[in-house]
C-alpha cells in the first residue's frame, strides 16, 4: 500500500485538498483549498456555511462569521471543486474526516448527487505517514495516527499557515514528496 502511494506521488500528478471546517461533528466547509503537486494554488477560497461557525472551531482556525459573510456557499463552490479534483489522485491529511464533510455540506445545501466517497480517487496521507513512520498502536492494531504538525516535524518540512486550508494543504503536499524523496527501506 505505502509503496504504490509512493509510486503515485513520484509520478506528480496529484492534487492535495484541506478544508476548515465549522467543527468536528456535522461540520461544513467553511474554507477549502487545492494545490497541485508542484504547489501550483488551484482554489484558495472562504466558504460560507449554512450555520454559524462555533467560537470552538474560530478559536482553532481564525475564520469567523464575519470573514465568511461576503463568500460563496458551498452550492456555488462545489462544482469548482469537484471539476478540480475528479478524474485525480486526490490526496487528503485524514482523507476520511474531509470527505466526510464535503458530503455533508453536499447535504446541508440539498446535493445529493455527488457522492465524494465513491466518485474521487482519494489517498489519505494521514494513513500513509503512519505507515511510514511504522509506530504501532497495540490498542488499535494498526499504525499510530500523527497529527500534521507532528508529520511535518518528524519529516524536517516547513508548515507555513497552519490551521488554514491552503497552509495545510500545502504542508500536506510538501510532506508527501518528502515520503517519496527518502523513502523507507523496502520501498525502493
Amino acid at each position: 500500500m505505502l509503496k504504490n502511494f509512493i509510486e503515485m506521488v513520484r509520478k506528480m500528478e496529484f492534487v492535495v485538498l484541506d478544508t476548515e471546517t465549522t467543527g468536528i461533528r456535522n461540520a461544513q466547509v467553511c474554507q477549502i483549498a487545492v494545490v497541485n503537486a508542484f504547489g501550483k494554488v488551484l482554489i484558495d477560497t472562504l466558504v460560507k456555511p449554512s450555520v454559524p461557525i462555533p467560537p470552538d472551531a474560530t478559536r482553532i482556525h481564525g475564520i469567523s462569521d464575519r470573514d465568511v459573510s461576503g463568500a460563496l456557499n458551498w452550492l456555488d463552490i462545489a462544482p469548482a471543486v469537484f471539476d478540480i479534483v475528479y478524474g485525480r489522485d486526490l490526496i487528503i491529511y485524514n482523507s476520511s474526516y474531509d470527505l466526510e464533510v464535503l458530503q455533508f455540506s453536499d447535504r446541508c445545501w440539498g446535493m445529493f448527487e455527488t457522492n465524494w466517497n465513491s466518485r474521487v480517487k482519494s489517498h489519505c496521507a494521514m494513513l500513509q505517514f503512519a505507515a511510514y513512520r511504522g509506530l504501532w498502536n497495540l490498542g488499535k492494531g494498526g499504525y499510530r495516527w500523527h497529527k500534521l504538525e507532528d508529520a511535518c516535524k518528524y519529516m524536517r518540512v516547513v508548515q507555513n499557515d497552519a490551521h488554514t486550508a491552503l497552509g495545510d494543504a500545502e504542508a500536506t503536499r510538501r510532506l508527501v514528496l518528502a515520503m517519496a524523496a527518502s523513502p523507507k527501506d523496502g520501498l525502493e
